[in-house]
């Protein structure tokens, strides 16, 4: 036998060095999936989702209180409820007033609760599916759910019929996860594409953009309910999801290929996986750390989830008495404020501070922001809080 003969097709020397050199623990900072022209697309469909969702949050608890006041007839002759707000605490309109207030609190919770209850117990298994079915399908079933509730909505509001259908409307949404089918979902199909480097940078663009969104659509509802009402807006709103959901099918590429995707498990085995998590016996220092992070971002996400609606029911009210347009300045100077820090300040911030460091700060200033606004009694202490 020849000395070719003996030696291994493939070059032995060659394999066994890249095996013993290249450490264990390192990882590549290279992306799940190489990035091509087509995933440039995310980014209008993001937009477009996050602009619905801002649009249609902000008008809810104001047609909420607006369909109280018509039932009421909590209106001047010219059609306005600005000067019975403000109506002495003496008269019938104040008493009326606050009769008001209660029941738009109480079925605006109706529509929180009958949305947020099932979204729950929705996305403890959907991020699962997500790597096991692909992103692009479950940004289609969130914006499609989007379109369906923002449909019945604009039609509760054209025939006037009871808010009840509003309550149905926001739980439908919520067995697809609602909102943050989407939002969770994007966040996975930018890390997709992302090197691991970059993604915290990413993602802070990514939550910059959500404050654009919410920024027109402050400025934008509350011109638009001024001039047309409330069924334009919804109406609005839907075409925007559906425009979302048509770009979705017809223009974004799936990026969680299916060599990279894991096998397919039942419900019951998905949910039993997210507890057997934190209950097993194998503990590590990594679960240990993620728990604490976990409980973290629960608490800040239960302090500022519903903060929209508990400011709209606020600036509605006495002392303040703010109009539709009054409400949508302050929502855009708010959230204006909180994408130029998202865009602008992250690089010289990161450069400067850790993540965690920069969490903490964003965490005291969320609270100094929350505090101001509980004390705030005219507007320029409304907008100090900003």
């Amino acid at each position: 036998m020849s000395v070719s003969e003996r030696k291994p097709l493939l070059g032995e020397s060659c394999i066994q060095d890249n095996v013993e050199k290249t450490p264990t623990h390192i990882v590549s900072d290279n992306p799940a999936t190489p990035f091509c022209w087509q995933h440039v697309f995310i980014v209008p469909v993001t937009l477009l989702m996050y602009t619905a969702m801002s649009i249609g949050s902000v008008v809810q608890t104001q047609w909420i209180q607006e369909y109280f006041m018509l039932s009421h007839n909590f209106k001047d002759s010219l059609g306005n409820s600005n000067s019975n707000c403000k109506a002495d605490k003496n008269s019938t309109k104040y008493t009326d007033f606050e009769i008001i207030e209660q029941l738009t609190s109480e079925w605006t919770l109706y529509a929180v609760l009958a949305n947020y209850i099932p979204c729950f117990f929705a996305m403890m298994v959907i991020p699962s599916y997500t790597d096991a079915l692909g992103r692009k399908l479950f940004i289609l079933i969130g914006t499609l759910s989007m379109t369906l509730r923002y449909i019945i909505v604009a039609l509760s509001v054209y025939y006037n019929w009871h808010l009840i259908w509003v309550v149905v409307a926001s739980g439908l949404d919520g067995l697809s996860g609602s909102m943050y089918t989407p939002y969770s979902v994007s966040m996975s199909y930018y890390a997709d594409i992302t090197p691991r480097s970059k993604r915290a940078l990413v993602l802070s663009c990514n939550d910059g953009l959500t404050m654009v969104c919410l920024t027109i659509a402050g400025l934008v509802s509350g011109y638009f309910i001024s001039y047309s009402g409330f069924f334009w807006p919804f109406a609005a709103t839907a075409g925007i999801a559906a425009l979302s959901f048509l770009l979705t099918a017809s223009c974004l590429p799936e990026t969680h290929l299916i060599q990279n995707r894991t096998k397919s498990k039942s419900i019951t085995t998905t949910v039993r996986r997210v507890f057997e998590f934190y209950t097993s016996s194998a503990s590590t220092e990594t679960r240990s750390v993620y728990i604490i992070l976990i409980i973290a971002y629960f608490l800040m996400n239960i302090s500022t989830t519903n903060r929209m609606n508990t400011e709209i029911l606020y600036q509605l009210g006495r002392p303040f008495c703010w109009s539709s347009e009054k409400i949508g300045i302050y929502s855009a100077a708010r959230h204006a404020t909180q994408g130029f820090s998202c865009i602008v300040l992250i690089i010289p911030l990161k450069a400067c501070l850790s993540d965690s460091s920069l969490a903490v700060m964003a965490a005291f200033i969320n609270a100094a922001s929350f505090t101001l606004e509980g004390l705030a009694y005219t507007d320029f202490m409304f907008y100090l809080g900003v």
